[in-house]
Order: C-alpha cells, then sequence, then structure tokens
C-alpha cells in the first residue's frame, strides 16, 4: 500500500526533473547535527558506525543489492551531482568503501510516484527513496525516540471512541530527513558508484 491507503506502484527509474520538486532548497541540508539532538546513549553509538555493527552470525545472508534506477548514466551524473551541491550527499573515495565478506555496501536509490502531480514536460514528480538495505542489514536497530514521532505505528494502541475523532497528518515530517547530518564517520557507508548498481 502507498501513503494514500492505495495500491503501492512499482520502484520507477528517476531523473533529476522528475525529484527535483520534492528536494529541499539550497542550503538547508545537514543543518542540524544529528549527534546533537539525541541523548547520551545514542551518542555513543551514532559515534563510530562500527559500535552499531551486528555480530556476524546474525547477519542474514545472502545481502540485498540494491541498484541505482536511472534510465542512463547521464541521469545519475546529473541527479548525483545535484544531490552533492544541495549538501544531501557527499563524494568519497571508492577505496574508502566498508566491506562485509570481500563485497563493498552499496546503496541505490529509486523513484515513487506523487500521485497526480506532474512536472512541466508532463513527466510524473517523484518521491526520491534511497535504498540502504545491503548497510541496514548489517547494522543492529537501534529505535531511540522513534516512539516519539507522529507516526500511525505509534497509533496502534490509541482507543478511539464513537463520539471521538482521530485527526492524523505528517505534513511536519516532510523533507526532515534531509535536514539531519550524520557524523563525518558514517558518510562511508551510504555509497552510490554508478548506474545500474549501488
Amino acid at each position: 500500500m502507498d501513503y494514500h491507503g492505495g495500491v503501492a506502484v512499482q520502484a520507477s527509474r528517476v531523473s533529476l526533473e522528475q525529484v527535483e520538486p520534492g528536494l529541499p532548497p539550497r542550503g538547508t541540508a545537514g543543518r542540524h547535527e544529528a549527534i546533537e539532538n539525541v541523548s547520551p546513549d545514542l551518542v555513543w553509538f551514532l559515534g563510530s558506525p562500527e559500535r552499531c555493527l551486528k555480530p556476524p552470525l546474525e547477519v542474514q545472508r545472502p545481502l540485498p543489492h540494491p541498484k541505482v534506477l536511472v534510465e542512463s548514466q547521464e541521469d545519475w551524473d546529473e541527479l548525483g551531482s545535484a544531490l552533492v551541491t544541495l549538501g544531501i550527499c557527499r563524494t568519497i573515495n571508492y577505496a574508502d568503501v566498508p566491506h562485509f565478506e570481500g563485497e563493498p555496501i552499496l546503496a541505490g536509490c529509486f523513484g515513487v510516484p506523487k500521485p497526480g502531480m506532474l512536472t512541466a514536460s508532463g513527466k510524473a514528480i517523484l518521491r526520491l527513496i534511497v535504498d540502504v538495505r545491503m548497510g541496514n542489514n548489517l547494522l543492529m536497530d537501534i529505535d531511540g525516540d522513534m516512539h516519539k514521532l507522529p507516526l500511525c505505528s505509534s497509533m496502534f494502541r490509541t482507543v478511539i471512541f464513537p463520539h471521538e475523532v482521530a485527526v492524523l497528518n505528517a505534513a511536519d515530517l516532510s523533507v526532515s530527513s534531509y535536514q539531519l547530518s550524520m557524523p563525518g564517520e558514517w558518510h562511508e557507508d551510504f555509497f552510490s558508484r554508478r548506474a545500474g548498481r549501488c
């Protein structure tokens, strides 16, 4: 299911034109250090990715292999350049990419259409989804304060009587993930090398 209770669509190939309307304005991405907005216990975990790694025996195999879904290498170059310019991503050397059992830990990306929204050229506007399943598979789940966010899943235990109404709105979460900046030690864990594979 999608965000509106409808049938979810398949992952779509992305282009800068299609995801740009949903990206933050220049200078706003990464403005808040994530490590400054968590409890002291979580600061210890966020200070180093190695502290968050699962023991090797707990890692599910085979690892997922996300892909960068774009029409062409040129599309990926344009989108990747824009993500770096906006401060959402940064470049690193391939030699700095972490490996697990000899395999580089890479990320992918794809798009999900925003219903009824089109670009000036008539293409579907897409929400950019970064696929970090490969890296996530190696990390422990640290929930922290997630239960305090206004997510529908946090409402499952809420009792609403017949004379009451619950109004849920996630608009305040829009683009919020772009505003947080992770410590530099984490930058190597979210890496996409080229179109077709990440």
